[in-house]
Protein backbone atom coordinates (compact mmCIF):
# COMPACT_ATOMS: atom_id res chain seq x y z
CA UNK A 1 0.00 0.00 0.00
CA UNK A 2 1.58 3.29 -0.76
CA UNK A 3 1.06 6.93 0.41
CA UNK A 4 -0.03 10.46 -1.46
CA UNK A 5 0.19 13.63 0.46
CA UNK A 6 -2.65 16.00 0.06
CA UNK A 7 -2.81 19.71 1.22
CA UNK A 8 -6.09 22.09 1.72
CA UNK A 9 -5.18 24.34 -1.65
CA UNK A 10 -5.13 20.98 -3.85
CA UNK A 11 -1.65 20.64 -4.32
CA UNK A 12 0.73 17.46 -3.73
CA UNK A 13 2.83 18.15 -0.99
CA UNK A 14 6.71 18.14 -1.13
CA UNK A 15 7.51 19.92 2.11
CA UNK A 16 7.42 19.02 5.41
CA UNK A 17 6.84 22.79 6.01
CA UNK A 18 3.14 23.13 4.80
CA UNK A 19 0.77 23.62 6.59
CA UNK A 20 -1.92 21.01 7.02
CA UNK A 21 -0.64 17.25 5.23
CA UNK A 22 -3.30 14.62 4.80
CA UNK A 23 -2.14 10.92 4.90
CA UNK A 24 -3.95 9.50 2.18
CA UNK A 25 -4.13 5.23 1.48
CA UNK A 26 -4.20 3.97 -1.89
CA UNK A 27 -4.16 0.82 -3.64
CA UNK A 28 -3.57 -0.08 -7.29
CA UNK A 29 -5.75 -2.94 -8.94
CA UNK A 30 -6.67 -3.88 -12.73
CA UNK A 31 -9.62 -5.10 -13.81
CA UNK A 32 -10.93 -5.88 -16.93
CA UNK A 33 -13.59 -3.53 -19.14
CA UNK A 34 -16.37 -6.65 -18.82
CA UNK A 35 -15.97 -6.97 -14.84
CA UNK A 36 -15.82 -3.04 -14.84
CA UNK A 37 -19.73 -2.76 -16.92
CA UNK A 38 -21.45 -6.40 -15.01
CA UNK A 39 -20.16 -4.92 -11.07
CA UNK A 40 -22.84 -2.79 -9.65
CA UNK A 41 -20.24 -1.40 -7.16
CA UNK A 42 -19.02 1.22 -9.56
CA UNK A 43 -20.80 4.13 -9.10
CA UNK A 44 -20.67 6.63 -11.79
CA UNK A 45 -22.20 10.34 -10.48
CA UNK A 46 -25.24 11.36 -12.32
CA UNK A 47 -24.30 15.03 -12.46
CA UNK A 48 -21.36 13.70 -14.69
CA UNK A 49 -23.83 11.63 -17.10
CA UNK A 50 -25.91 14.90 -17.39
CA UNK A 51 -23.03 16.71 -18.43
CA UNK A 52 -21.58 14.19 -20.62
CA UNK A 53 -20.26 16.22 -23.55
CA UNK A 54 -18.09 14.37 -24.94
CA UNK A 55 -17.98 14.34 -29.09
CA UNK A 56 -18.41 11.22 -31.08
CA UNK A 57 -14.79 11.47 -32.27
CA UNK A 58 -14.09 11.83 -28.74
CA UNK A 59 -15.46 8.73 -27.91
CA UNK A 60 -14.55 6.78 -30.73
CA UNK A 61 -11.38 7.06 -30.38
CA UNK A 62 -11.23 6.15 -26.58
CA UNK A 63 -12.60 2.62 -27.79
CA UNK A 64 -9.88 2.70 -30.64
CA UNK A 65 -7.81 2.67 -27.89
CA UNK A 66 -9.33 -0.06 -26.37
CA UNK A 67 -9.25 -2.08 -29.39
CA UNK A 68 -5.24 -1.79 -30.05
CA UNK A 69 -4.62 -2.15 -26.63
CA UNK A 70 -2.64 0.71 -25.81
CA UNK A 71 -2.84 1.91 -22.18
CA UNK A 72 -5.22 4.63 -20.88
CA UNK A 73 -4.21 6.99 -17.45
CA UNK A 74 -5.47 5.28 -14.25
CA UNK A 75 -8.88 5.70 -12.94
CA UNK A 76 -9.34 7.06 -9.75
CA UNK A 77 -12.09 5.52 -7.05
CA UNK A 78 -12.80 5.85 -3.91
CA UNK A 79 -13.23 2.80 -1.72
CA UNK A 80 -16.24 2.77 0.47
CA UNK A 81 -15.13 -0.67 2.22
CA UNK A 82 -18.58 -0.37 4.55
CA UNK A 83 -20.36 -0.14 1.41
CA UNK A 84 -18.36 -2.63 -0.63
CA UNK A 85 -18.64 0.43 -3.41
CA UNK A 86 -16.34 2.88 -5.25
CA UNK A 87 -16.99 5.91 -6.24
CA UNK A 88 -15.40 7.34 -9.41
CA UNK A 89 -13.12 10.42 -8.50
CA UNK A 90 -11.40 10.49 -11.95
CA UNK A 91 -12.36 8.96 -14.99
CA UNK A 92 -15.92 10.10 -15.69
CA UNK A 93 -15.88 10.25 -18.92
CA UNK A 94 -13.95 7.28 -20.04
CA UNK A 95 -15.83 4.80 -17.59
CA UNK A 96 -19.24 6.73 -19.10
CA UNK A 97 -18.34 6.41 -22.93
CA UNK A 98 -17.87 2.41 -22.32
CA UNK A 99 -20.63 1.83 -21.05
CA UNK A 100 -22.45 3.61 -23.53
CA UNK A 101 -20.88 1.52 -26.30
CA UNK A 102 -21.13 -1.85 -24.84
CA UNK A 103 -25.25 -0.44 -24.40
CA UNK A 104 -25.03 0.31 -28.43
CA UNK A 105 -26.08 4.01 -28.18
CA UNK A 106 -23.00 4.58 -30.84
CA UNK A 107 -21.29 3.97 -33.69
CA UNK A 108 -17.63 4.25 -34.44
CA UNK A 109 -16.48 6.57 -37.02
CA UNK A 110 -13.46 8.95 -37.30
CA UNK A 111 -11.10 6.18 -36.84
CA UNK A 112 -7.73 5.38 -37.89
CA UNK A 113 -9.14 2.08 -38.82
CA UNK A 114 -11.49 2.50 -41.32
CA UNK A 115 -12.50 -1.31 -41.66
CA UNK A 116 -14.18 -0.48 -38.23
CA UNK A 117 -15.75 2.95 -39.18
CA UNK A 118 -19.67 3.03 -38.90
CA UNK A 119 -19.54 -0.53 -36.54
CA UNK A 120 -21.91 -0.31 -33.23
CA UNK A 121 -21.01 -2.88 -30.55
CA UNK A 122 -23.62 -5.35 -31.52
CA UNK A 123 -22.66 -5.28 -34.98
CA UNK A 124 -18.45 -5.68 -34.17
CA UNK A 125 -16.68 -8.70 -34.88
CA UNK A 126 -16.66 -11.03 -32.00
CA UNK A 127 -12.74 -10.66 -31.98
CA UNK A 128 -13.15 -7.11 -31.17
CA UNK A 129 -16.18 -7.44 -29.00
CA UNK A 130 -13.48 -9.61 -26.67
CA UNK A 131 -10.81 -7.28 -26.72
CA UNK A 132 -12.59 -5.00 -25.24
CA UNK A 133 -14.47 -7.46 -22.71
CA UNK A 134 -10.37 -7.94 -21.50
CA UNK A 135 -8.85 -4.47 -21.94
CA UNK A 136 -7.75 -3.86 -18.35
CA UNK A 137 -8.59 -0.43 -16.53
CA UNK A 138 -5.60 0.51 -14.07
CA UNK A 139 -7.48 1.63 -11.39
CA UNK A 140 -6.24 3.65 -8.35
CA UNK A 141 -8.51 3.02 -5.06
CA UNK A 142 -8.18 5.99 -2.45
CA UNK A 143 -9.35 4.20 0.84
CA UNK A 144 -8.57 5.12 5.17
CA UNK A 145 -10.08 8.39 4.90
CA UNK A 146 -11.66 8.75 8.36
CA UNK A 147 -12.08 12.56 7.74
CA UNK A 148 -14.72 13.39 5.10
CA UNK A 149 -12.96 16.93 4.55
CA UNK A 150 -10.33 15.13 2.91
CA UNK A 151 -12.45 13.45 0.18
CA UNK A 152 -13.65 16.85 -0.40
CA UNK A 153 -10.08 17.66 -1.18
CA UNK A 154 -9.27 14.64 -3.48
CA UNK A 155 -12.75 15.22 -5.34
CA UNK A 156 -11.38 19.15 -5.93
CA UNK A 157 -8.23 17.84 -7.09
CA UNK A 158 -9.05 15.91 -9.26
CA UNK A 159 -12.01 16.56 -10.82
CA UNK A 160 -10.80 19.91 -12.80
CA UNK A 161 -12.86 19.47 -15.86
CA UNK A 162 -15.72 21.93 -17.04
CA UNK A 163 -18.01 19.50 -14.71
CA UNK A 164 -17.24 19.87 -11.12
CA UNK A 165 -19.12 18.54 -8.60
CA UNK A 166 -20.22 20.99 -5.73
CA UNK A 167 -20.87 20.80 -2.35
CA UNK A 168 -24.40 18.97 -1.83
CA UNK A 169 -23.01 16.45 -4.96
CA UNK A 170 -20.25 15.68 -2.93
CA UNK A 171 -22.50 15.17 -0.41
CA UNK A 172 -24.63 12.93 -2.57
CA UNK A 173 -21.53 10.92 -3.18
CA UNK A 174 -20.30 10.41 0.59
CA UNK A 175 -23.17 10.13 2.68
CA UNK A 176 -25.71 7.88 0.72
CA UNK A 177 -28.08 6.06 2.31
CA UNK A 178 -31.71 5.65 3.77
CA UNK A 179 -31.26 9.71 5.29
CA UNK A 180 -30.11 11.12 1.68
CA UNK A 181 -32.34 9.00 -0.39
CA UNK A 182 -35.16 10.65 1.84
CA UNK A 183 -34.02 14.27 0.78
CA UNK A 184 -34.41 12.99 -3.26
CA UNK A 185 -37.52 11.71 -2.48
CA UNK A 186 -38.67 15.28 -1.04
CA UNK A 187 -37.97 17.18 -4.22
CA UNK A 188 -40.39 15.53 -5.84
CA UNK A 189 -43.27 17.17 -3.12
CA UNK A 190 -45.51 19.00 -4.79
CA UNK A 191 -45.56 22.32 -2.75
CA UNK A 192 -42.13 22.11 -2.68
CA UNK A 193 -41.52 21.27 -6.43
CA UNK A 194 -44.13 24.51 -7.34
CA UNK A 195 -41.76 26.18 -6.17
CA UNK A 196 -38.56 25.82 -8.00
CA UNK A 197 -40.67 24.26 -11.09
CA UNK A 198 -40.31 28.01 -13.19
CA UNK A 199 -36.23 27.87 -11.76
CA UNK A 200 -33.46 26.73 -13.70
CA UNK A 201 -32.52 24.79 -9.94
CA UNK A 202 -30.26 21.73 -10.93
CA UNK A 203 -27.32 20.55 -9.84
CA UNK A 204 -28.75 19.10 -6.72
CA UNK A 205 -29.90 22.30 -5.17
CA UNK A 206 -32.94 21.29 -4.15
CA UNK A 207 -31.95 19.07 -2.07
CA UNK A 208 -29.72 20.85 -0.29
CA UNK A 209 -32.61 23.45 0.51
CA UNK A 210 -34.30 20.26 2.19
CA UNK A 211 -30.64 19.56 4.03
CA UNK A 212 -30.70 23.00 5.30
CA UNK A 213 -33.84 22.62 6.97
CA UNK A 214 -33.70 19.50 8.47
CA UNK A 215 -30.16 20.62 9.65
CA UNK A 216 -31.16 23.89 11.44
CA UNK A 217 -34.43 22.52 12.90
CA UNK A 218 -32.81 19.71 14.56
CA UNK A 219 -29.92 20.42 15.47
CA UNK A 220 -29.61 24.23 15.68
CA UNK A 221 -27.36 24.42 18.79
CA UNK A 222 -24.72 23.00 16.50
CA UNK A 223 -24.17 25.20 14.25
CA UNK A 224 -22.05 27.97 13.85
CA UNK A 225 -21.20 30.20 11.05
CA UNK A 226 -19.35 27.76 8.35
CA UNK A 227 -22.44 26.44 6.69
CA UNK A 228 -20.98 23.57 4.57
CA UNK A 229 -19.04 21.92 7.35
CA UNK A 230 -22.99 22.52 9.65
CA UNK A 231 -24.42 20.60 6.63
CA UNK A 232 -21.66 17.75 6.44
CA UNK A 233 -21.34 16.78 10.09
CA UNK A 234 -25.39 16.59 9.81
CA UNK A 235 -25.02 14.44 6.60
CA UNK A 236 -22.38 12.01 8.24
CA UNK A 237 -24.46 11.73 11.76
CA UNK A 238 -27.48 10.57 9.77
CA UNK A 239 -25.45 7.76 8.29
CA UNK A 240 -26.14 5.87 11.55
CA UNK A 241 -29.61 5.69 10.48
CA UNK A 242 -28.68 3.22 7.47
CA UNK A 243 -28.20 0.46 10.51
CA UNK A 244 -31.91 0.80 11.40
CA UNK A 245 -35.16 -1.34 10.45
CA UNK A 246 -37.12 0.27 7.57
CA UNK A 247 -39.75 0.44 9.99
CA UNK A 248 -37.70 2.25 12.77
CA UNK A 249 -36.32 4.77 10.04
CA UNK A 250 -39.72 5.62 9.07
CA UNK A 251 -40.90 6.11 12.92
CA UNK A 252 -37.47 8.46 13.93
CA UNK A 253 -38.24 10.34 10.30
CA UNK A 254 -41.78 10.98 10.13
CA UNK A 255 -42.27 13.79 12.22
CA UNK A 256 -39.05 15.77 11.05
CA UNK A 257 -40.92 15.19 6.96
CA UNK A 258 -44.35 16.42 8.12
CA UNK A 259 -42.53 19.44 9.82
CA UNK A 260 -41.13 19.93 6.35
CA UNK A 261 -44.58 19.53 4.33
CA UNK A 262 -46.33 21.51 6.71
CA UNK A 263 -43.95 24.49 6.82
CA UNK A 264 -43.66 24.58 2.53
CA UNK A 265 -47.67 24.35 2.09
CA UNK A 266 -47.59 27.05 4.93
CA UNK A 267 -45.18 29.36 3.44
CA UNK A 268 -46.96 28.89 -0.40
CA UNK A 269 -50.39 29.83 1.82
CA UNK A 270 -48.85 32.69 3.01
CA UNK A 271 -46.40 33.85 0.32
CA UNK A 272 -47.64 32.43 -2.80
CA UNK A 273 -45.25 32.17 -5.51
CA UNK A 274 -42.68 34.90 -3.36
CA UNK A 275 -42.03 32.35 -1.16
CA UNK A 276 -38.61 31.97 -0.07
CA UNK A 277 -37.72 35.06 -2.22
CA UNK A 278 -35.61 37.64 -1.04
CA UNK A 279 -37.45 41.23 -0.71
CA UNK A 280 -36.58 45.26 -1.14
CA UNK A 281 -38.45 48.20 -1.81
CA UNK A 282 -36.17 49.76 -4.38
CA UNK A 283 -38.18 51.23 -6.75
CA UNK A 284 -40.03 53.58 -7.97
CA UNK A 285 -43.29 53.02 -6.79
CA UNK A 286 -41.80 52.25 -3.25
CA UNK A 287 -43.58 48.62 -2.77
CA UNK A 288 -42.26 45.34 -1.85
CA UNK A 289 -39.84 44.06 -4.69
CA UNK A 290 -39.42 40.16 -4.53
CA UNK A 291 -36.93 39.17 -6.15
CA UNK A 292 -34.89 35.46 -6.80
CA UNK A 293 -34.82 32.72 -4.18
CA UNK A 294 -32.71 32.86 -1.07
CA UNK A 295 -31.44 30.67 0.72
CA UNK A 296 -31.36 32.68 3.87
CA UNK A 297 -35.12 34.09 3.04
CA UNK A 298 -36.04 29.77 2.78
CA UNK A 299 -34.22 29.02 6.76
CA UNK A 300 -36.48 31.92 8.22
CA UNK A 301 -39.47 31.20 6.68
CA UNK A 302 -39.06 27.62 6.95
CA UNK A 303 -38.26 27.42 11.00
CA UNK A 304 -40.89 30.20 11.58
CA UNK A 305 -43.48 28.78 10.61
CA UNK A 306 -42.37 24.95 10.86
CA UNK A 307 -43.98 24.82 14.89
CA UNK A 308 -47.10 26.61 14.71
CA UNK A 309 -50.66 25.26 14.24
CA UNK A 310 -51.40 25.12 10.12
CA UNK A 311 -55.11 26.53 10.95
CA UNK A 312 -54.17 29.26 12.74
CA UNK A 313 -51.35 30.69 9.83
CA UNK A 314 -53.81 30.64 7.23
CA UNK A 315 -56.29 32.30 9.28
CA UNK A 316 -53.68 35.04 9.49
CA UNK A 317 -51.95 34.82 6.56
CA UNK A 318 -52.84 38.53 5.10
CA UNK A 319 -51.51 40.14 8.54
CA UNK A 320 -48.61 37.63 8.33
CA UNK A 321 -47.83 38.80 5.28
CA UNK A 322 -47.72 42.51 5.94
CA UNK A 323 -45.83 42.07 8.68
CA UNK A 324 -42.92 39.98 7.46
CA UNK A 325 -42.83 42.56 4.75
CA UNK A 326 -42.95 45.46 7.45
CA UNK A 327 -40.04 44.16 9.28
CA UNK A 328 -37.34 43.17 6.82
CA UNK A 329 -37.95 46.48 4.99
CA UNK A 330 -37.84 48.70 8.40
CA UNK A 331 -35.10 46.13 10.22
CA UNK A 332 -31.98 45.86 9.09
CA UNK A 333 -31.27 42.86 11.31
CA UNK A 334 -34.48 40.94 10.35
CA UNK A 335 -33.11 41.22 6.95
CA UNK A 336 -31.78 37.28 5.59
CA UNK A 337 -28.35 37.54 3.73
CA UNK A 338 -25.67 35.23 3.23
CA UNK A 339 -23.40 37.60 5.12
CA UNK A 340 -25.32 37.91 7.76
CA UNK A 341 -25.41 33.98 9.10
CA UNK A 342 -23.44 33.45 11.88
CA UNK A 343 -25.21 31.92 14.50
CA UNK A 344 -26.39 35.03 16.35
CA UNK A 345 -27.73 36.14 13.15
CA UNK A 346 -29.88 33.71 12.41
CA UNK A 347 -31.03 32.77 16.17
CA UNK A 348 -32.22 36.39 16.38
CA UNK A 349 -34.26 36.56 13.05
CA UNK A 350 -35.85 33.42 13.72
CA UNK A 351 -36.53 34.13 17.21
CA UNK A 352 -38.03 37.57 15.97
CA UNK A 353 -40.19 36.49 13.29
CA UNK A 354 -41.64 33.53 15.66
CA UNK A 355 -42.54 36.28 18.64
CA UNK A 356 -44.29 38.34 15.57
CA UNK A 357 -46.64 35.51 14.52
CA UNK A 358 -47.39 34.54 18.00
CA UNK A 359 -48.35 38.13 18.80
CA UNK A 360 -50.84 38.32 15.85
CA UNK A 361 -52.25 34.79 16.67
CA UNK A 362 -52.92 36.50 20.03
CA UNK A 363 -54.02 39.55 19.29
CA UNK A 364 -56.27 38.73 16.50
Amino acid sequence: MEKIMIKDNDKIIESKNDLKLYNVNFNNIQISVDYFYNSKKYIIHPVFQRHFVWTKKQKSSLIETILTGMPMPNIYTYLDINKDKELIIDGQQRLTTIKKFINNEFKLSGLKNKLLDGFDYFTLPEEYKNRIKNYKLNITQINNLNNTNILYEIFKKFNTGATKLNAQELRNCIYQGKFNSTIQNLTKYEGFSKIFKDKEIDRMEKEEYILRFFALYENFDSYKQDIKTFLDEYSNEKMKMNELSDDNFTVQTNKLILKFKKAVDLNIAVFGINAFKYCDDKNKMHKVNYKSLSKSVYDLQMLGFADFDSELIIRHKDEIKKRYEELVLKNESMRPSYKKMSKKAVKYRICEWKKEIDNIIKNH
